[in-house]
C-alpha cells in the first residue's frame, strides 16, 4: 500500500483543522461604538485624575485593578497599585495639584470585555503659588469591562519618540510649556 498519498492528505487536512482552529480562535477587533468610547475615555480621565483626589486611596481603588502593571516614562521597575496609591498620598502630602490633563489623540480597540487605548498626552502639575511642570508623551492603557464597569488593569508611558544625536537620545519634536493660567 503506498501511504504517500494518504500521508498528504492528512497533512492538508491538519493544515486546514489548524488554521482554522487559528481564526476562531482570536475574537476579531470589534468596532467600538460612541458610548463605550465615551465610557472608556471617562475611565481614563478618572484614574489619571484619581492620583489627585482628596483621598487617592479610595479614588484609585475605584478605577484601578488591584492587579495593575504600570510601566512610568523613566522608570526601571514597574508599578504595582499598593505603590500607586504610596505616590499620591505623597503627592497630596506635598499639595501637587494637577493643572491640565489632555489627549490630543486617541486611538481604540475593542475584543469583547477588554479594550486597548493608544494615545498621546499632556499632563501638567505644580503646587500653589509655585512652579509648574509639563511632561508629555504616548500611552498605551488597558481596561476590562468587569461588572458593567471599565477597569484600568495596566498601561505603558513613554515621553515620546526619540533619536539618537550627537551620541545620545534627545526627544523629537516640539515640548509643551507650562499653561499661562494663575495658580
Amino acid at each position: 500500500m503506498d501511504f504517500h498519498p494518504l500521508i498528504k492528505l492528512l497533512v492538508s487536512m491538519s493544515v486546514v483543522v489548524v488554521s482554522s482552529w487559528c481564526v476562531c480562535a482570536s475574537e476579531p477587533q470589534q468596532s467600538v461604538s460612541d458610548q463605550t468610547r465615551n465610557e472608556l475615555f471617562e475611565t481614563r480621565d478618572a484614574a489619571w485624575r484619581s492620583f489627585f483626589q482628596e483621598d487617592p486611596a479610595t479614588a484609585i481603588e475605584k478605577t484601578i485593578s488591584p492587579d495593575v502593571i504600570a510601566i512610568q516614562e523613566n522608570d526601571e521597575k514597574w508599578d504595582n497599585r499598593f505603590h500607586l496609591i504610596t505616590v499620591a498620598k505623597a503627592m497630596q502630602s506635598q499639595k501637587i495639584k494637577l493643572i491640565r490633563l489632555e489627549f490630543p489623540h486617541t486611538e481604540v480597540q475593542a475584543f469583547g470585555d477588554t479594550a486597548i487605548l493608544y494615545y498621546t498626552y499632556i499632563f501638567e502639575t505644580g503646587t500653589e503659588g509655585g512652579v509648574s511642570g509639563v511632561d508629555a508623551g504616548r500611552g498605551t492603557e488597558v481596561f476590562v469591562r468587569k461588572d458593567g464597569h471599565w477597569l484600568d488593569v495596566g498601561w505603558h508611558l513613554d515621553n515620546g519618540a526619540f533619536q539618537f544625536k550627537d551620541g545620545r537620545w534627545v526627544k523629537m519634536g516640539d515640548q509643551p510649556v507650562p499653561s499661562s493660567d494663575k495658580r
